[in-house]
Formats: structure tokens, sequence, C-alpha cells
């Protein structure tokens, strides 16, 4: 898991959550030291002005400015960015209605 990797290689602690807006914030809330959350999607959430705010252009000019604090490779700088991706898990339906029989399973 290239993500995974790369934030435990600068010092982070990832955690893998149930995907979706409301679930995301709820984990940054609970986690105040979290700088970030993001979703396999692109959708990214900061924490730091604000309680996990959602906008991809804040969000854009957050990560400009973060990097142009300290744009050195220890710091993670541009150099650094992922050159790979992180895979995508699916579970696949092959009946109508097995999905809800999953779901009533796993609780």
């Amino acid at each position: 898991m290239a993500l995974e990797e790369a934030i435990e290689e600068l010092g982070g602690v990832p955690k893998m959550v149930r995907t979706g807006h409301t679930f995301m914030k709820k984990e940054l809330r609970e986690f105040p030291g979290s700088p970030m959350a993001g979703e396999m999607s692109g959708h990214f959430f900061m924490n730091d002005h604000w309680d996990g705010f959602d906008d991809s252009i804040y969000c854009a000019a957050r990560l400009l400015s973060i990097i142009g604090m300290d744009p050195s490779p220890e710091q993670g700088g541009p150099q650094n960015f992922l050159r790979g991706s992180t895979s995508c898990q699916n579970i696949p339906l092959l009946m109508k209605g097995r999905f809800l029989w999953l779901v009533k399973e796993k609780r």
C-alpha cells in the first residue's frame, strides 16, 4: 500500500476508516491531531483551521502552502510525491439483493 508506507516514512500514523463525508468528519473530530484525511476518490479533508473542512480549492492551496514552507526532501517536498497508486478493494456483487445479505451477516 503505497500511501500507507509514505505516511509512515514521514512519521505519521495511517488509519483506515469507513469512507464517506460523515464518517471522515467524525474521525477527524475524534483525532484532532490528524492534519488531514482522504478517500480513494481523491476527496480530501483538511483538519487545520476548521473541523474537517473539505473544499478542493482550499485543500490544493493548503498543500501548496505546506510544501512551500519547507520543500526539502526530508520534509516531503515535491520530489517525494508518490509515483504509484494504492489499489482499490471491491467486493463483486453477483446477485441482486446479495449486498443486503452480506451487510446483515457482518452485523
